[in-house]
């Protein structure tokens, strides 16, 4: 295997992580509609964001110290 292809498997591989996680925020986003209605949140961006998105601006150090 080349350097190449191993390169491409990465990346798609990182890439149907994305897609994962951004299903399973859609999935969460839903479910919070459902419990709450939708006026808190009106997108799934609102819910949580990525670290592929804009506007991510947490440390996991900062997450855990919010959570404490």
């Amino acid at each position: 295997m080349s350097q190449d292809e191993v390169a491409a498997i990465y990346k798609a591989k990182a890439e149907a992580d994305k897609q994962g996680w951004e299903q399973t925020r859609a999935i969460c986003y839903w479910s919070v509609v459902a419990m709450n209605g939708n006026k808190t949140y009106k997108k799934p961006a609102d819910l949580f964001k990525f670290p592929w998105e804009k506007g991510f601006k947490k440390t996991s150090k900062e997450a855990r110290e919010e959570i404490e």
